[in-house]
């Protein structure tokens, strides 16, 4: 995402989640902002840093032609859209450009050999000896 915000700026929001930061309240300011007071990050807080690092080293007027899609929550939507998306993780289990690990044929081929000899191997904690694998229940194929 940095490489994608130094070299291509306007297409930095066009792939991905968007922002999405909850507010208790949003104004309107006479300059056609907006001012937002009791601010979370609920999703986006990756491409915030990524924004915060490539800031350092970028001109402003470089970041100009930047675009990034915010969505903003209040009220009871707000605690609703922070629940799923802390749940969102047990169910959907995506493999990202920048985990390097879970694309390593090395890593597969190792937890394949593992699973073949009934052991579970998982590349971020390494070996569990004797333990099933997440989500293994009786006997149903699972994979890492």
């Amino acid at each position: 995402m940095a490489d994608m915000l130094r070299r291509r700026p306007w297409d930095f929001g066009a792939v991905g989640d968007p922002l999405v930061p909850g507010a208790d309240a949003v104004l309107s300011r006479a300059d056609g902002g907006i001012e937002m007071s009791g601010v979370e990050c609920i999703k986006g807080f990756q491409r915030l840093v990524v924004l915060a690092h490539v800031m350092r080293e970028v001109s402003g007027v470089h970041l100009d032609h930047a675009n990034v899609r915010v969505e903003i929550v209040m009220g009871a939507a707000r605690a609703r859209i922070r629940r799923l998306s802390e749940e969102a993780g047990d169910y959907v289990n995506l493999t990202h450009p920048q985990d390097r690990l879970s694309r390593c044929p090395h890593l597969k081929r190792i937890a394949g050999e593992f699973r073949t000899e009934g052991e579970f191997f998982d590349h971020r904690r390494a070996l569990s000896p004797g333990a099933a694998a997440p989500g293994d229940v009786a006997g149903r194929p699972w994979c890492t």
